[in-house]
């Protein structure tokens, strides 16, 4: 396996000695002009940029260099989970590319359509988890089990808590950019090299916005939580649709931490200043299901109380918004207008170094997903039946009709004694 320890490159290096192609990987996808593999260096790419993108070659620096910072368990999640950049590429002066590590052979391979075989041989996005199983099982995929799904969402979080204690935010995170090995079950996060420290340029991804920031504004550490929350909730869930996520939620085992901290994380009406942190869905998901925990704290109690019981999905806010930046939630549970279809390819993303954002097609307004808390829903009481005054005045009409009755009774028991 190709990885950042195992890297035979200096941290910056000379195009000349990666400029020989081998087998080209992808042609002007996103920020990239070209990504192929390095011929001689099997496992290794060179990433050249296009030519308006803007670089810091101090950031990449210290995003190359950074692993040096880490423990012995988060290099090997560098290692296993991501295609971290190596190298820096130089062409007569300026900064043209990076070198990463090829994802494994197992987070490619050949599906199935229509009963056979595919010849092309394919990239396993995450979408595959967060498909239907009879889409999975016409594809030619075992159908994942809730435990390997819940699995698959922990290697997710433990990445994003990675990147959030280094202050990197990644921004990008959706279906296409993180791929799964059906066989192992695994994870690896691609695009590395386009992260930031501590805030970066707008990304517009559809079906993927923080609803509490508008479009074009930088994206920080509470952004990262949001859709790294939603992420693993498509995951753990296979459920898609965010008017159905509530409930598909509070369809996982009674009283699972997991199920509150990923409300919260995706609640669109709670200020992003108060979302849990993804150390935080970390330590939910590694909770023993018994009642103990695994190796990390308990949430806080960020994850408790109205902010998890009353999400609905809301609109995303606009640049020019009243309540674009605010520090607080907007008030209401305005309806959320989902997709026509759904985000399943792999299509290459729209990235800024910030550029005109999309507008996602809407179908007709679906009723609003369910409220409550995703681990202790209650059925609601029953409203009292009304009562109005004509009732209460015949009330102590008869109540009085039988009072008399009750005096003539007794004075007539009274007069029979006593003659």
């Amino acid at each position: 396996m190709t990885a950042w320890s195992d890297q035979p490159f200096p941290r910056v290096v000379d195009y000349t000695a990666v400029s020989r192609r081998g087998r080209e990987i992808s042609s002007g996808a996103g920020e990239s002009r070209v990504i192929y593999e390095i011929e001689g260096h099997p496992g290794w790419l060179a990433k050249l940029y296009k030519s308006g993108v803007s670089l810091n070659d101090g950031h990449l620096d210290r995003l190359i260099g950074l692993p040096d910072q880490l423990s012995r368990d988060e290099v090997a999640l560098v290692d296993t989970g991501t295609s971290w950049p190596v190298s820096r590429i130089l062409d007569a002066g300026p900064t043209v590319g990076v070198v990463l590590p090829l994802a494994p052979d197992g987070y490619s391979g050949h599906l199935s359509r229509g009963g056979r075989q595919t010849t092309a041989r394919e990239t396993f996005a995450v979408d595959l988890l967060c498909q239907s199983e009879d889409w999975q099982r016409s594809r030619g995929l075992r159908v994942p089990s809730r435990a390997e799904r819940r699995a698959a969402g922990l290697r997710i979080a433990r990445i994003g808590a990675l990147f959030e204690g280094a202050d990197i935010v990644y921004g990008d995170w959706s279906y296409a950019n993180a791929l799964w090995n059906p066989a192992d079950n695994g994870i690896y996060v691609i695009d590395v090299d386009s992260c930031e420290f501590g805030s970066r340029p707008w990304v517009e991804t559809p079906g993927w916005e923080d609803p509490q920031v508008p479009s074009g504004q930088r994206m920080d550490g509470a952004t990262d939580r949001y859709r790294v929350g939603l992420l693993v909730a498509r995951v753990v869930t296979g459920e898609r649709s965010l008017t159905e996520l509530p409930a598909a939620l509070s369809r996982l085992d009674r009283g699972d931490p997991a199920a509150g901290v990923l409300v919260a994380m995706t609640n669109g009406q709670r200020p992003k200043s108060t979302r849990p942190k993804i150390k935080e869905l970390v330590a939910a998901l590694t909770v023993d299901q018994a009642g103990g925990a695994a190796t990390s704290s308990a949430p806080s109690s960020t994850t408790a109380g109205a902010n998890v019981t009353s999400w609905r999905p809301v609109k995303r806010l606009r640049k020019g918004s009243a309540l674009a930046g605010a520090g607080s939630a907007p008030s209401g549970a305005a309806s959320f207008r989902p997709p026509t279809k759904p985000q399943s390819d792999l299509s290459p993303r729209t990235t800024g170094r910030p550029s005109t954002p999309r507008t996602t097609p809407t179908t007709p307004r679906r009723p609003a997903g369910p409220t409550g808390s995703a681990s202790s829903r209650r059925p609601a009481s029953p409203a009292p039946p009304s009562t109005s005054f004509e009732d209460v005045i015949a009330t102590v009409f008869g109540l009085l009709v039988i009072l008399g009755v009750a005096v003539a009774v007794i004075a007539g028991i009274v007069y029979a004694v006593h003659h």
